[in-house]
């Protein structure tokens, strides 16, 4: 997968696009800046789809998880659960390249059938484990610092989780310059397809919210391959497992929501979704003008 000619073909946020959507929030009827940084997710937004008129009265979940025989899940095995980190590698590059592809691929194609906005999302048992494995080798940090409970692990758990990490990387030696080798090393097969989604997104102009701490450290992964990628990323909640704490830092986004979530399943990301709701529904409504009143003056430092 060649990553260089992926990160070319992302084009940069459409600042004509984006101007207009700042000169329009700045004539509706509230005070300037008055949303805070819900204005400016939907400045974003005109940036990434090339519109002023955000519309995301159409949006999907795209979570990413085992399979099972359920009707509407789209069978895309690429393996039957990847392999014990503790022993060897998680799985072959090839495997998570043909993972990523699989998120790309979703991205066409909910855009082609007219969805908005994706929210990124995984279902996995024990998937805290291998997304903080690779935060530690990327972010060269300690296991220790980016790693939680997850579901609730006890202190002798925990104890027992940072011992597998620790073992799992110093056996595989991760290139932390590598984030296909790293998922392969000591990932799996979820954050893969969600740092595809991420791709995709940023590929096929569709803005992708981020979920909780695992589907933080996908959209990591996907800006380390392809830097250009972060434009179609945009923060929702902060998680309260560490990782997606540093891990945000480390990207430079701001999440919208402080509610100590940790469900993971795109749970928190969809949280923001009414939020953005609200956001558009004054972006849409009464004017100034409309008002016959004179608009508040811009600042123009």
């Amino acid at each position: 997968m060649d990553f260089d000619a992926i990160n070319a073909q992302i084009d940069p946020l459409d600042q004509a696009a984006m101007k207009r959507a700042v000169d329009h929030w700045n004539v509706t009827f509230k005070p300037i800046g008055g949303l805070g940084v819900l204005e400016d997710i939907i400045v974003q937004i005109a940036g990434i789809t090339g519109d002023e008129r955000v519309c995301l009265d159409k949006r999907i979940g795209i979570p990413m998880c085992a399979d099972e025989p359920l009707e509407g899940v789209l069978d895309r095995k690429i393996m039957r659960g990847t392999n014990n980190m503790a022993k060897g590698p998680a799985c072959t590059r090839e495997q998570v390249e043909q993972a990523i592809q699989v998120g790309i691929d979703m991205v066409a194609q909910v855009k082609a059938e007219g969805y908005k906005i994706v929210v990124s999302g995984e279902m996995g048992i024990g998937n805290t484990t291998t997304c903080s494995a690779v935060a530690s080798v990327l972010l060269g940090m300690d296991p220790e610092t980016v790693t939680g409970r997850g579901a609730g692990l006890s202190s002798a758990g925990l104890e027992r989780k940072v011992a597998a990490i620790k073992r799992a990387i110093e056996l595989n030696r991760p290139d932390c310059d590598d984030a296909v080798d790293v998922i392969a090393k000591v990932g799996g097969l979820d954050i893969a397809a969600m740092m595809g989604t991420f791709l995709g997104g940023a590929i096929h102009r569709v803005p992708v919210l981020i979920d909780g701490a695992i589907s933080s450290v996908a959209a990591l992964c996907a800006v380390r391959a392809c830097p250009a990628s972060r434009c179609a990323m945009i923060a929702t909640h902060a998680s309260s497992e560490p990782v997606a704490l540093a891990v945000m830092e480390e990207l430079g986004l701001r999440p919208v929501i402080d509610a100590k979530l940790h469900l993971g399943e795109g749970t928190g990301a969809v949280c923001l979704l009414p939020m953005l709701d609200m956001a558009l529904v004054v972006y849409d409504g009464v004017s100034f003008g409309t008002m016959e009143l004179e608009a508040y003056e811009v600042d123009p430092q």
